[in-house]
């Protein structure tokens, strides 16, 4: 159940983060196919391109490159709510919810942003059903 549920959020926060801000195409980056292995992250300055890469990532199901581009995109632009939700769906993904809730929580200190918001209040109110479900 808390796989389904995590799953389930994990879902329903990237088709938000989708529907409000649109799907880049690969093309739009300049990248093709295999270009990325080449292509040294330290050198992505572009937010647009770090997005793509960290939405890349989550749905390649590798967390760790998400969290590093979406945390440059917090770097480069703290007030860009897709870099804190992204943070959060990759930390989501490893199974640390806690920390997707701080970082969220961090997020929402500095913007005013009802993505956030909704995500935070929906990874709480899964929260006491996880724990739950961990009690002997």
């Amino acid at each position: 159940m808390k796989i389904i549920m995590r799953t389930l959020i994990l879902i329903f926060v990237f088709m938000l983060t989708l529907s409000a801000c649109g799907a880049k195409q690969a093309a739009d980056t300049g990248l093709e196919a295999g270009g990325l292995a080449k292509m040294e992250t330290e050198n992505i300055t572009s937010v647009s391109e770090l997005l793509s890469l960290g939405e890349k990532y989550l749905l390649e199901l590798n967390y760790e490159q998400a969290i590093v581009m979406f945390t440059r995109v917090i770097e480069i632009e703290p007030m860009n709510p897709r870099g804190y939700i992204g943070v959060a769906q990759a930390y989501i993904g490893i199974g640390d919810e806690d920390k997707a809730i701080a970082v969220l929580e961090q997020g929402l200190d500095k913007i005013d942003s009802t993505d956030i918001a909704a995500m935070l209040e929906s990874l709480k109110a899964s929260e006491p059903a996880s724990m739950a479900e961990n009690e002997p």
